[in-house]
């Protein structure tokens, strides 16, 4: 008898794939179930291997969550802008990019927010999302506090209140992309329109045109120019 045709088997994929599919999926399931959703037999189920497989990849719950940390990392901080002139500028890089980052990840809001990182493994996520979010509010205070050492805030805009808004704003539209992840265009030019406002009340209104002084406005009334004293 002819013997019957062997199912293909399939292919292993690289180590480093599987461990980024692995941690991906691992971070998808703390976001939408919370810690408890993410035991070894639902994140080995979602990826296709055996329970015991997942140990092959990361010997503890821990090791996991530690990489699930620097994924995390890498999205937030892998486009920090480099220092431009202009401290509100790159302000405003930074904002356009951490907005586009939760635009394309609309579950890390979930992820940041929940505090559930915090009740995987022994806990180790809680210290890695806490230095996340100093991080963020350092960079922005930093660039704060030059602007305001150069002369560029506006009078109603201190290194606290500045801080809170461009960090609200984040959150805010944060959250909206979590909720409209049918429009990411919307939410982006949304946010070019926050930026735009922002960055009026920190600057203190647009840029005015110095007038001239009055003994330039004689001048120019003697030869001929209507110029109203």
């Amino acid at each position: 008898m002819p013997r019957a045709a062997e199912a293909p088997r399939q292919r292993r994929k690289p180590t480093e794939l599987r461990q980024s599919e692995l941690v991906d999926t691992a971070l998808r399931l703390v976001a939408l179930q919370g810690a408890r959703g993410l035991t070894t037999a639902r994140l080995a189920a979602a990826v296709g291997l055996s329970s015991g497989a997942i140990f092959r990849h990361f010997p503890t719950m821990d090791a996991l969550v530690v990489a699930m940390g620097a994924r995390l990392e890498a999205l937030l901080f892998a486009d920090l802008p480099p220092p431009p002139a202009d401290p509100i500028e790159r302000l405003g890089v930074f904002f356009q990019q951490r907005v586009r980052t939760l635009v394309e990840h609309p579950l890390l809001v979930r992820l940041l927010q929940s505090g559930e990182l915090a009740h995987v493994g022994s806990g180790a996520g809680a210290t890695q999302v806490a230095a996340f979010k100093r991080r963020s509010i350092d960079f922005i205070t930093q660039a704060l506090r030059e602007a305001d050492q150069r002369g560029l805030l506006g009078p109603a805009a201190d290194l606290e209140t500045g801080t809170v808004l461009v960090l609200g704003a984040v959150h805010a539209i944060g959250h909206t992309a979590a909720l409209r992840t049918d429009d990411p265009a919307g939410l982006l030019g949304l946010a070019a329109r926050v930026w735009s406002t922002l960055e009026t009340t920190l600057r203190g209104g647009p840029a005015r045109v110095a007038r001239p002084s009055p003994a330039r406005r004689r001048v120019a009334s003697r030869g001929g120019a209507h110029v109203k004293e």
